[in-house]
């Protein structure tokens, strides 16, 4: 009986010494690695990998990051906040089923862009129904991001509805935003969209793919301002391209370049409805092979509402004169200007007009000329050429003598086949 005791109460100092509480003396059945995440900025992601025999879940999530489980054997995180202040650090925690459980850390460095990098369809990240119309297979960021978001979709994506660098149902400003698109059969490309607030400085490249509807640097369905938001054009298949739309309020400062793709709709620096579309800028660069603007009619301010005029530029130039640049029409822009090659010479022509090309009658005109040029008093520039296509110029004024930028005289005026020509004088 004395021994029986003496037994016991030895394995009770024993558990009572080597074991401070119930978990340690559990069996450990999860195992999570590394212990330790860190990223930067909003859209990376990471892996822990997990290895548990039962089932298990993770708790401790905080609002600027997301953990996914992948099936059994690990969890995604993903960034969702920009973080403008200091490191911060979230801890998590994996349980298994039988209460055996494992904290590990996810940390946040000082983000080095505003918003949110979402590269598609690389980092897979997933399609979703858009907050605005909920229509699926849309690409954007959260709505929590509404700036500074870089969106890229890359080589090898397939069909999109919608892609937004920004987007919100309210009446939040959505600005300096960045998409890229290099591929994809798309719908609608926006930089930026609010319902019904300011949209500002959002931007778009296309390299490549399809959009068959509209590009849109900024947009917004109420009565916000659009301002200052840029998409270019270098490939692709596209319809419909708009530098600014808002449908009641003003969109202003937009611009457009366009140097490469096909584009068969309008190109528009700025729309708007009821508001006005003033100072925004559509560049056309003509010399590349891949360029067809034929079918595509050039509005630089578009409205029915207000002034679509003022401050509105119109470039053309080109980087081999060889290489015809043609657009179906030209419209409301106050301001023309023909930046002529190095390599210009008499007889070549800078704008083919296969419909019509418009002028309000109080259009001023401008000739940039290199100083090394080989022209000659009595030589003759074509710089919109409406004859050979079947358009014609409308409305333009009467002779006007213009001083091009290296000092020399031109007259320019309608030749008798119809066409805007530069006489040097």
């Amino acid at each position: 009986m004395i021994k029986k005791t003496l037994l016991l109460t030895t394995l009770a100092g024993l558990m009572l010494t080597g074991c401070k509480n119930f978990d340690c003396c559990m069996p450990t059945v999860i195992k999570v690695t590394p212990s330790e995440i860190t990223l930067t900025n909003a859209g990376e992601t990471d892996v822990f990998t997990v290895d548990c025999s039962m089932a298990w879940t993770v708790t401790g999530m905080e609002s600027w990051l997301d953990v996914v489980p992948v099936g059994t054997t690990s969890a995604t995180v993903t960034i969702l906040q920009a973080n403008t202040g200091t490191a911060r650090t979230c801890t998590l925690t994996f349980m298994a089923a039988n209460g055996d459980r494992v904290k590990v850390t996810v940390k946040q460095n000082v983000s080095t862009i505003a918003g949110m990098v979402i590269n598609y369809p690389s980092d897979g990240t997933l399609l979703n129904n858009d907050p605005v119309w909920s229509s699926p297979d849309c690409l954007f960021p959260p709505v929590t991001s509404l700036t500074g978001n870089q969106v890229t979709v890359e080589t090898g994506a397939g069909t999109i509805s919608f892609i937004f660098g920004g987007i919100t149902a309210g009446n939040e400003t959505v600005s300096d935003n960045t998409v890229t698109i290099d591929d994809g059969n798309i719908q609608q490309v926006m930089g930026g969209y609010s319902e019904d607030g300011d949209v500002i400085g959002n931007s778009i490249a296309v390299t490549g793919g399809t959009v068959t509807e509209s590009v849109l640097g900024g947009s917004t369905n109420g009565s916000g301002t659009v301002s200052n938001n840029t998409v270019t054009i270098t490939g692709g298949n596209l319809a419909d391209i708009a530098g600014g739309n808002s449908y009641y309020g003003d969109a202003t400062g937009n611009e457009v370049t366009i140097n490469g793709g096909t584009v068969t709709g309008n190109i528009t620096g700025g729309n708007s409805i009821t508001g006005v579309a003033t100072g925004n800028t559509v560049n056309l660069i003509g010399g590349s092979p891949t360029l067809d603007l034929t079918g595509a009619y050039i509005v630089v301010g578009l409205t029915s509402g207000g002034d679509r005029i003022t401050g509105n530029v119109l470039n053309v130039s080109t980087t081999d004169i060889t290489v015809p640049l043609e657009v179906a029409g030209i419209t409301n822009f106050v301001n023309i200007n023909f930046i002529l090659p190095d390599d210009i010479a008499v007889g070549d022509t800078m704008l083919y007009v296969n419909d019509q090309a418009y002028f309000e009658g109080i259009t001023y005109i401008s000739i940039e000329l290199n100083p090394a040029h080989t022209l000659t008093g009595g030589d003759i520039v074509i710089l919109i050429d409406a004859d050979t296509h079947g358009g014609t110029v409308v409305n333009w004024p009467v002779a006007k003598t213009i001083t091009a930028s290296d000092g020399t005289d031109f007259s320019v005026y309608v030749d008798i086949n119809g066409n805007l020509v530069a006489e040097m004088l």
